[in-house]
């Protein structure tokens, strides 16, 4: 209450990882549809992308990139913590950075020196190419840069930061 507005929040359980690659469509959808829907007929809460935040963490956050992007009058701010780009819909991203709303579209990107990395998996590259590729298109686009680990240490300790950036008093 100091910091931050009063805010009702939803946690979405962790679905399969290919729910956010192949089925990202079906997941937007289901969140533009059928959950903000049904939140905002059982609470009182303020309409508009502009008051409503999606985050997420790994492919997760490709998919809350990918609502935003798809959906700003549905959510207008994004956090995406250690991005990485899912290949079976990055092109379809990239379109709906270029195509996007820019003026109704905000994000916070963060990731670490140390973030997830493996095979062609590298959440440090990723993140700091979507965030270029956000600034170059014209996006409002907050980056924090950790440099003392990745994980959930790092994903929970970025939690006041996120939301003092979009409910902060």
């Amino acid at each position: 209450g100091k910091s931050v507005a009063p805010v009702v929040v939803a946690f979405v359980p962790r679905v399969t990882y290919d729910d956010y690659g192949p089925k990202v469509k079906q997941f937007v959808e289901a969140v533009a549809e059928e959950l903000i829907p049904m939140i905002d007929e059982r609470f009182r809460t303020l309409q508009g992308g502009e008051n409503r935040l999606m985050t997420g963490i790994a492919s997760g956050s490709f998919a809350s990139a990918y609502l935003a992007l798809s959906r700003p009058e549905t959510v207008g701010n994004v956090a995406l913590q250690s991005f990485y780009f899912r290949e079976e819909a990055e092109e379809e991203l990239r379109g709906l950075i270029a195509d996007g709303d820019r003026e109704s579209t905000r994000f916070w990107m963060g990731w670490s020196r140390y973030d997830l990395r493996g095979g062609d998996l590298d959440c440090e590259a990723d993140s700091r190419e979507m965030a270029k590729l956000l600034a170059e298109a014209g996006y409002d686009v907050t980056t924090h840069e950790s440099t003392d680990g990745g994980g959930w240490g790092m994903w929970r300790a970025s939690t006041g930061r996120i939301l003092e950036w979009v409910f902060g008093n």
